[in-house]
């Protein structure tokens, strides 16, 4: 009976020991396999991203509206613009109207840009008579929507999801991250994100930082540039581009056809 009680005795001991081994062991294999459930804030930003890339690159057309929170964009010969309201067509083509000053005096303008090509109602001149200009490309891509578009999306470093908000009652998530400028020129050219090639180090200027608004459809319906795009802008500018009513038909010429 003794040696029955003893061997039950030794039982229970080894059960208690193998259920505190197994609870340290399930333990610390929770611990181990924690990391692999969650959610890297960053891959998930960049999944987003590339869900918006794909949508955004299939997109025909678009409505846009481009305005300076602060400052303007330095066009030519003295103009600033400070808003366009226009449409997009791919894969290079874009007109507005333009609300713009000349040394602080208001003016009405048009603008189409085709390729590398920009033509502006002449500003003096008035009505439907357009000027070919002979700028930057940095400067086209300034006023290229499509352009600005592009590199963010496709050219964004070390994006986060930082918020979500709704506009025009469409719940959207914002991501945010940092922006070369040379980027912004390069998708001004057209040339394809995966042949953007950045300059060395000591030619770059400052990163902007840049937020992207992704709808539930992943589209891309707003985007905020915060930071010059040349070297004619004020330090401080802030770009806003809404944009709307994709894939409608518009048909974009050079003017005069």
């Amino acid at each position: 009976m003794q040696w029955t009680l003893r061997r039950l005795g030794r039982g229970l001991m080894l059960l208690a020991a193998l259920g505190v081994a197994l609870a340290i062991a399930s333990h610390g294999a929770a611990e181990q396999t924690a990391p692999a459930g969650t959610v890297d804030p960053s891959a998930e930003a960049v999944a987003l991203l590339r869900g918006a890339a794909e949508t955004m690159a299939s997109v025909t057309s678009f409505h846009f509206e481009l305005t300076h929170e602060r400052g303007a964009t330095a066009l030519t010969q003295g103009i600033e613009v400070e808003a366009l309201e226009g449409d997009v067509q791919r894969p290079d083509r874009f007109r507005a109207d333009v609300e713009a000053s000349l040394q602080g005096l208001p003016l009405e303008l048009r603008v189409v840009g085709i390729g590398s090509r920009l033509w502006l109602t002449d500003p003096l001149g008035g009505g439907d008579q357009y000027q070919e200009l002979s700028v930057n490309p940095a400067i086209i891509a300034a006023i290229n929507p499509d352009a600005l578009l592009r590199a963010a999306v496709d050219a964004i470093r070390d994006p986060e999801i930082v918020d979500e908000e709704t506009i025009d009652g469409e719940p959207t998530t914002v991501v945010e991250g940092l922006l070369d400028v040379g980027q912004v020129a390069l998708a001004g050219l057209g040339t394809p994100a995966a042949e953007m090639e950045t300059p060395a180090a000591d030619d770059l200027p400052d990163p902007l930082l840049v937020q992207i608004w992704i709808d539930a459809e992943g589209r891309v319906v707003r985007l905020r540039l915060d930071g010059p795009l040349t070297d004619a802008e004020a330090a401080n500018v802030v770009r806003r581009l809404d944009l709307s009513a994709f894939d409608e038909e518009v048909d974009i010429q050079p003017p005069g056809r």
